[in-house]
């Protein structure tokens, strides 16, 4: 898990795929990234792991579907 505080949901997401682009090409590693942001409401991290975990699976199918 990376935690981009801070960061705006558009701008993870293009560090992810950054990550995920140079991996490939420099390590031969593909890797699948789920993104997902604190919500005001959240009053701990878990929501927010749940969440994050949730577009993990969601890429990780996505990727098995190719």
């Amino acid at each position: 898990m990376i935690l981009l505080p801070h960061t705006a949901l558009a701008d993870a997401r293009r560090t992810g795929e950054r990550l995920q682009a140079r991996l490939q090409d420099e390590v031969g590693v593909s890797i699948s990234i789920g993104g997902a942001g604190f919500h005001a409401d959240d009053t701990h991290l878990d929501p927010l792991v749940q969440r994050a975990d949730t577009e993990l699976l969601a890429a990780k199918r996505a990727r098995a579907e190719r």
